[in-house]
């Protein structure tokens, strides 16, 4: 599987991080973008691919309650 390297947030591309969680912690995978704030903007799995995927789900709900915010 290739991985992801940008995630598309309001059509600008941002760089995404993929780091490696202990198994002390659990093991699996992290993936962030830094420039958002890597805490708001994480996402976790057992592969890359997984945490890039639920990193994507968690985008895209922080950015349909900021499009509520503005309302």
């Amino acid at each position: 599987m290739k991985l992801a390297w940008y995630i598309k947030i309001n059509d600008i591309k941002y760089p995404v991080c993929y780091e490696k969680i202990a198994e002390e912690y659990g093991g699996g995978w992290e993936c962030s973008v830094p420039e958002l704030g890597r805490a708001a903007y994480c996402g976790w799995g057992s592969t890359p691919g997984n945490a890039y995927k639920h990193l994507c789900f968690v985008a895209k709900h922080i950015e349909e309650i900021n499009k509520a915010d503005r309302l």
